[in-house]
């Protein structure tokens, strides 16, 4: 027997449109679009469009990320 497991990073489809990626992302689509013509973001263009994958936004995020020190209570 085997069991499939889907969750958010696995999602179908693989690719999606900026305006998708803003609802699950909670970032505007204008910062998508200024992140992706800034070079900050990865995407693929297909035909007119630009599609991202979770994993560029997941990529993003640990680069630009705040960490904050191990018991701190306010991060800078």
């Amino acid at each position: 027997m085997h069991i499939l497991i889907l969750n958010f990073h696995t999602s179908l489809p693989i690719f999606k449109t900026v305006e998708q990626m803003s609802k699950i992302s909670g970032l505007g689509e204008s910062k998508l679009r200024e992140l992706m013509s800034n070079g900050e973001i990865e995407f693929v263009s297909v035909g007119n469009r630009r599609l991202l994958t979770v994993q560029a936004l997941w990529d993003w995020y640990e680069r630009n990320k705040t960490v904050c020190e191990e018991g701190a209570m306010i991060c800078l």
